[in-house]
């Protein structure tokens, strides 16, 4: 064999016997690293009564509390933080006032965390008081002035247009088993708005307990871009806890918020999400029937007086049209227009 067949044969032979090798003896890969445990949350008590005190010292009133969601690589969709919520006085600035809070609370020992995205322009400040990477509470602060949130119900393919013509902060509820509902979704949802389930709780399905808590589970499947729930109808079923239970719940598991309609004076979501730790928001007006200037002149008077409301409304071609300017108006007098999920407890 010349010297060359020889080194060829070697090269050969000694890749053959390497590749033999390799699969025989090599060992499997290192199994990748475990995830870095998630932070515990902690006791929130000692944050919020030292939050409550320093808010009361900067002539802060109108505290709500309620919950927020905690969201984050590994957290399951129903974990809350408790929410401190409060608008800013008009002598006090927001972003004065929360410069003043995070001070006092590093001087405690807490750090005052930031959302990674900012705030939103014309939206509230959302802060995060924790220890270490530990979260003990959310506080939520408002710009001083009135704060309208408006929420349009039953949109039709035919009516994109008059809903996009609205502005931006406009949430939109819709039953998914709706006519065209998911192409209307996919384009509202494309173009950034804030999408709801409208579900209807007198069918049949929805009438009996047993079945509540699977229909909203598939009707949130059916619609993954809605942050929260609008019954309808249903003044029985929300008066009562053997309803409202297992429609909560099927939200809570999502991370998702409950519109309560206030159908009747007999109702008890509230109190029921209030027990089981949902977040919620209640309307205040609803628009439609009848002469349209009345209805909008009294929420206007509620803005002044209340200095909030929240309006339901059908996406009927005519109030849609007059409700473009309207909103304008509002916002050019400097009132907040805020998204349904943004104000909700």
């Amino acid at each position: 064999m010349s010297r060359t067949a020889q080194v060829l044969f070697a090269l050969v032979f000694g890749g053959l016997v390497s590749v033999a090798a390799d699969r025989v003896f090599l060992r499997p890969a290192p199994a990748p690293p475990r995830p870095a445990p998630l932070a515990e949350k902690i006791d929130p008590a000692p944050a919020r009564s030292w939050l409550t005190g320093a808010l009361n010292e900067l002539a802060v009133s109108g505290l709500e509390y309620g919950t927020y969601p905690l969201r984050g690589a590994g957290r399951a969709l129903d974990e809350t933080l408790p929410l401190l919520s409060f608008s800013c006085p008009p002598t006090q600035p927001c972003p004065a006032l929360l410069d003043a809070l995070r001070v006092g609370a590093e001087r405690r020992g807490f750090y005052f965390a930031e959302p990674k995205s900012g705030d939103r322009e014309g939206g509230p400040r959302h802060r995060a008081l924790s220890q270490g990477p530990r979260p003990a509470l959310a506080l939520r602060a408002f710009d001083p002035g009135p704060r309208l949130t408006v929420v349009i119900s039953g949109p039709r393919r035919a009516d994109l247009d008059a809903l996009l013509a609205l502005d931006r902060h406009v949430t939109i509820a819709l039953d998914p088993r709706a006519e065209a509902a998911l192409d209307v979704a996919a384009r509202l949802d494309e173009m950034g708005r804030e999408l709801i389930l409208q579900l209807s709780m007198s069918s049949p399905a929805m009438r009996d307990p047993a079945q509540i808590d699977a229909q909203i589970r598939h009707a949130l499947d059916a619609l993954p871009q809605a942050v929260g729930l609008a019954p309808l109808d249903g003044e029985a079923a929300l008066a009562s806890r053997e309803h409202t239970a297992p429609l909560l719940g099927a939200l809570k598991a999502r991370g998702a918020f409950f519109l309560n309609p206030r159908l009747s004076p007999a109702d008890v979501a509230n109190a029921t999400a209030l027990t089981m730790g949902v977040r919620r928001a209640e309307v205040t007006h609803r628009l439609g029937e009848g002469d349209l200037a009345p209805q909008l002149r009294a929420v206007e008077a509620a803005l002044v007086l209340e200095g909030r409301a929240l309006v339901l409304a059908p996406a009927s071609g005519p109030l849609l049209e007059a409700l473009a300017p309207w909103l304008s108006r509002l916002k050019s007098k400097k009132i907040q227009l805020l998204r349904l999920s943004e104000v909700a407890l």
